[in-house]
């Protein structure tokens, strides 16, 4: 029991951090092509 919900929490976290890594790819990959636009 203690194992599984270990690595339940491990998955959960490793989720986590991909999606923050994804979001934080997009927001920046936006904030250039608006900088882009500007010039």
């Amino acid at each position: 029991m203690t194992n599984l919900s270990q690595e339940a929490a491990i998955l959960y976290h490793l989720l986590c951090f991909i999606v923050v890594g994804i979001l934080s790819l997009i927001n920046y990959f936006v904030f250039f092509m608006k900088n882009k636009n500007k010039r």
